[in-house]
C-alpha cells in the first residue's frame, strides 16, 4: 500500500508548501 502525502498548514490554515507522509504527520503532530 503507498503511502499518502498531505500538504502541511500552518496553525492559522495556511499551506506550508511542504508536504509529508500522513504517517509522520500524526507522529510528529503536525497540521
Amino acid at each position: 500500500m503507498r503511502e499518502e502525502y498531505l500538504d502541511l498548514l500552518t496553525p492559522q490554515g495556511k499551506p506550508t508548501g511542504e508536504t509529508k507522509a500522513k504517517s509522520a504527520v500524526h507522529r510528529d503532530g503536525d497540521w
